[in-house]
């Protein structure tokens, strides 16, 4: 159920897609599969955000994260607390999100986990050009568009490059 809603959601069917989201919750709930639950609520705040109904999507973070905590997932927590840090911010919390960022950044290296470390060191970035720390912000984006293209992503690669980009323009 959860393989087809990333589906649907692939195809902006967002609607059927909560559907299946919502199937697919009960029935991990239902066998107890914990890990798989809280990837589904992190899918379901997900779509929460990009609906424009951010509550909603912070108490589906929250939830997952309350159960990726509990299962001592580095990875799943990592993961959650980067796109719960996003949200923060952009709900003017920046010191919250900015803390959610850090933890996520620092589990997912632990983990090993170079995407979502890339994913959190670009949002880290723009956070510290947001407070004048260009060397600090230069430092994560380079990073991360290190890890993206070791990754071989290179859409994440371009973001970090137009992010030092962007840093290079605004220095005298």
């Amino acid at each position: 159920m959860h393989g087809i809603a990333k589906i649907y959601l692939d195809r902006h069917a967002d609607a059927t897609a909560r559907v299946y989201l919502e199937k697919a919750r009960l029935l991990a709930h239902t066998a107890g599969n914990l890990g798989l639950e809280a990837q589904i609520l992190h899918t379901m705040a997900v779509l929460d955000a990009q609906a424009g109904d951010p509550d909603t999507a912070e108490t589906g973070f929250r939830n997952a994260l309350r159960i990726t905590r509990s299962l001592d997932h580095h990875v799943g927590t990592a993961f959650i607390l980067v796109d719960l840090g996003d949200l923060e911010i952009r709900r003017g919390r920046r010191h919250d999100g900015f803390l959610n960022l850090l933890e996520g950044c620092e589990l997912a290296q632990i983990a090993g986990d170079r995407r979502t470390e890339a994913k959190a060191r670009c949002a880290l970035a723009a956070e510290y050009v947001k407070s004048g720390e260009m060397t600090l912000a230069a430092a994560d984006y380079t990073v991360a568009r290190t890890l993206y293209h070791a990754l071989g992503d290179d859409a994440g690669a371009a973001r970090a490059r137009e992010g030092l980009a962007g840093l290079a323009r605004a220095m005298p």
